[in-house]
């Protein structure tokens, strides 16, 4: 039957293709002028939005509390409470009309040469604000304003000089999941008992010599108390498990003889006994009611999108990746919890490559350097949320029992803050 077909014309077909379509397109003509609007759009709003991001002038606040500094992260974590605080949401007219956006700052922990310092980068409007917190917590801090560090480095690899390694972070599991904090290096009977979980990165951070750099960058926006929806969504869905309450094998056998050998009329007696429902935590092991526990102490607390990155910079006669690269890596795996939460570098966006290595490190160097020194949240990987309690873990000053020369830190009686600081 197809041998009788007449063969295909193909200028016919030619002719009958751009027919349909020029009568397709006078139909839906609308939809490309629609797209077309809508594009040119978004090309105006990113324009506005990065001319609004460099309109904010900035500032980097080196922070250095005494030796003897016997506050644990606790005291970070009301400073951070304070500095939620600047959580001012634009309106629709501003997001989309003059491109603002809700202003961020960023916590950063640096050695440069070993010298380690604590630097918050904030707003210039904002240094107020942050020394009042700092002052209220740590009245004998030293605050002073220091030089940008990251701009005395290139940004473009791969560089005769220069060598990095670098990588962002996400988080294993949902954000309502906390990570190891601060409480779990507390002693429960005697709180001033505290190891500190940054005692292992800036050991790493103090080894460095001449010609090396370590930067630990947090950048800090500010939410709404909307992502506890999402916590409380988990729990709910964690404790609506059907079944027989959890218990232990070795009960269920004890429970198993006991009512081998109890008497009928007592097994009747007991069966007519009106009993409230057992709660539904009865229903999860013992480690699901932890995490319950924690989810819901953890999103009782306020909230920041969070970025991490961290890097190792240095020159190539002293760079070493298996020296310190590596250790700088594993530092993050003492905030990491088995059952709840944990760091995990974000593949995409890390320059440990075992393949093809020549053709793509190098724009990955460059694209992480350039986005640290930029302090972009939005840029590389999606950022995710951390509690106050979260990030006073990850960033907060040495405690007394972290004895390195090489962190920079105040005299004593020194730092008090100045009588005309503005309070609030």
């Amino acid at each position: 039957m197809l041998n009788d077909l007449p063969p295909l014309d193909f200028f016919d077909f030619l002719y009958e293709f751009w027919y349909m379509f020029f009568i397709v397109a006078q139909k839906v003509w609308w939809l490309a002028i629609a797209g077309t609007i809508v594009a040119v759009y978004y090309i105006w709003l990113s324009f506005k939005r990065i001319k609004y991001v460099k309109s904010i002038e900035y500032i980097l606040l080196a922070i250095s509390v005494p030796e003897d500094n016997e506050k644990n992260p606790k005291s970070m974590e009301e400073v951070l409470n304070g500095l939620w605080t600047i959580y001012s949401p634009p309106n629709f007219k501003e997001i989309f009309i003059e491109g603002e956006s809700q202003e961020t700052f960023s916590l950063e922990i640096v050695s440069i040469a070993g010298n380690i310092r604590f630097i918050i980068r904030v707003p210039v409007i904002l240094r107020d604000h942050v020394e009042a917190n700092v002052y209220a917590q740590y009245p004998e801090a030293e605050i002073i304003e220091v030089e940008d560090y990251v701009h005395f480095v290139p940004n473009k690899y791969p560089n005769d000089e220069y060598d990095l390694v670098g990588v962002e972070w996400k988080l294993t599991r949902e954000d309502a999941y906390p990570i190891r904090t601060y409480k779990y290096f507390m002693d429960e009977i005697n709180e001033d008992k505290f190891i500190d979980p940054l005692s292992g990165t800036l050991e790493v951070m103090s080894r460095i010599g001449d010609g090396e750099q370590i930067w630990y960058q947090y950048i800090l926006r500010p939410v709404s108390d909307k992502w506890k929806e999402a916590g409380d969504k988990l729990v709910a869905k964690l404790i609506k498990k059907k079944g027989k309450p959890y218990e232990p094998l070795f009960l269920k056998g004890v429970h198993t003889a006991v009512s081998a050998i109890e008497p009928a009329g007592a097994a009747q007696n007991t069966s007519h006994k009106s009993e409230a429902p057992p709660s539904e935590m009865l229903f999860l092991s013992p480690g699901e009611q932890e995490a319950v526990k924690a989810i819901q102490e953890n999103i009782s607390k306020g909230g920041f999108q969070v970025k991490v990155r961290t890097m190792y910079l240095g020159r190539k006669d002293v760079f070493n990746k298996k020296r310190i690269g590596f250790p700088m890596m594993g530092t993050f795996k003492g905030f990491n919890s088995q059952n709840l939460n944990s760091f995990k570098p974000h593949h995409k966006h890390w320059t440990f490559i075992s393949y093809w290595k020549k053709t793509r490190i190098p724009p990955r160097q460059s694209n992480l350097v350039r986005r640290y020194q930029a302090r972009d949240i939005d840029a590389g990987a999606q950022p995710f949320i951390l509690s106050v309690e979260e990030v006073a873990t990850v960033f907060h000053f040495p405690y007394i029992t972290v004895k390195s020369p090489a962190v920079i830190t105040a005299e004593a009686g020194k730092g008090m803050p100045p009588s005309d600081l503005p309070m609030e």
